[in-house]
C-alpha cells in the first residue's frame, strides 16, 4: 500500500515516473499541444503527501524541501472540491522528486492529491480520469502507475503487462530543463530528424535485449544543447556498458539506466561525479 489513512487525514506516496522511450508525432496548433507516443513506468522515488480535511471549501498547500509552490496539487484539490462538492483540504508535501528533471513530480503530486481525496471522501478512482486529464498530460497515468503506453497529449493511457522488476540508476544535474523551451526548439526544426521505435524498444526491454544502438528520446539532442549538464549526465550513465537500456526521461534533465543486477547499479552509482546527483531505484507496479 502507498497510503496511511485516518478519518480526517491521509498520508500518501506520490511516485515518480520514467519514460522508457519518448516520441513526438504531431501538434495541435490550435491548442499549442504536442501529440506524443511514450511508454511510462513508475519507480520508488516519491514525494510524501499529507492531506487533511477542512470544514470549509478552501484548499491550501505547503511544500517542504523545495522553493516552488506545487500549483498542480492545488489545481487538483480545487477541481475535486468543485466536481464532488466536498469540503477543502490542507496539503503538505515533502518533496523528494527534483523539479525540471522529467520525472513527473508535479503531476505525481496532483495524482496523489486526487487519490488521497478520493479515499478520504469515498469517491471511486474511476471517477477521477477527467479531472486528472484537465490538470496535466501525465496525471491520468500517475493515478495508477505501473507500466503504460500513453498517447494523445499523454492523457490516453493503455495499461501494459508489467516488466519483471529492474533496478534503475537515475542521475540528474543541479540544473533543470524548461519543458516549454525544449518543445519550442523542437518546433523550430525544419524536419523531424528520426522516429523512436516504441514497439521495438519495449520488446527489447521485456526480453533483456540491448537498446543502446536505438534512438529512444526525440528531445535528447535538443535538450543536451539547451543544457550541457544533461550531456554530462548522459556521458556518465553511458560510461557503464553493462545496462541494456539507457535514456533521458521526458524532456530531461534526468538520465537513467536499467540494470538486471541491482548491485551493478550501485557500483556505477559510486562512480558518479560530485556535481551529479545519482541514486538507485526500482520499478513500482500499479497501485
Amino acid at each position: 500500500m502507498c497510503y496511511n489513512v485516518t478519518m480526517r487525514k491521509i498520508n500518501i506516496k506520490a511516485y515518480a515516473k520514467i519514460n522508457l522511450c519518448f516520441d513526438i508525432i504531431g501538434k495541435d496548433e490550435e491548442k499549442n499541444m504536442h501529440f506524443v507516443d511514450t511508454i511510462m513506468q513508475t519507480i520508488d522515488m516519491y514525494d510524501v503527501l499529507t492531506i487533511t480535511k477542512r470544514r470549509d471549501k478552501k484548499c491550501t498547500v505547503t511544500v517542504e524541501n523545495d522553493k516552488v509552490t506545487d500549483t498542480n496539487a492545488i489545481k487538483a484539490a480545487e477541481k475535486f472540491v468543485e466536481v464532488f462538492n466536498t469540503t477543502g483540504v490542507d496539503i503538505h508535501i515533502i518533496k523528494n522528486i527534483p523539479v525540471g528533471a522529467g520525472l513527473g513530480g508535479s503531476s505525481a503530486d496532483a495524482a496523489g492529491v486526487l487519490r488521497g481525496m478520493a479515499i478520504l471522501y469515498e469517491i471511486s478512482f474511476t471517477e477521477l480520469t477527467d479531472i486528472a486529464a484537465s490538470i496535466g498530460a501525465d496525471v491520468p497515468f500517475l493515478l495508477h502507475g505501473g507500466l503504460a503506453r500513453c498517447t494523445g497529449f499523454g492523457e490516453k493511457v493503455e495499461i501494459l503487462p508489467q516488466i519483471p522488476p529492474l533496478a534503475v540508476l537515475v542521475a540528474y544535474p543541479n540544473s533543470g530543463v524548461s519543458t516549454e523551451e525544449a518543445y519550442a526548439r523542437f518546433d523550430k526544426q525544419s524536419k523531424k530528424t528520426f522516429n523512436v521505435r516504441i514497439d521495438d524498444i519495449l520488446n527489447n526491454i521485456r526480453e533483456n535485449k540491448n537498446n543502446r544502438i536505438l534512438s529512444t528520446n526525440i528531445l535528447f539532442n535538443i535538450v543536451s544543447v539547451l543544457n550541457p549538464d544533461v550531456a554530462n549526465v548522459a556521458k556518465y550513465i553511458n560510461s557503464d556498458k553493462i545496462p541494456f537500456h539507457a535514456t533521458m526521461t521526458g524532456s530531461g534533465s534526468a538520465y537513467y539506466a536499467l540494470y538486471q543486477d541491482i548491485e551493478k547499479a550501485y557500483a556505477h552509482k559510486a562512480n558518479a561525479p560530485s556535481e551529479i546527483n545519482a541514486q538507485v531505484y526500482q520499478f513500482v507496479s500499479s497501485y
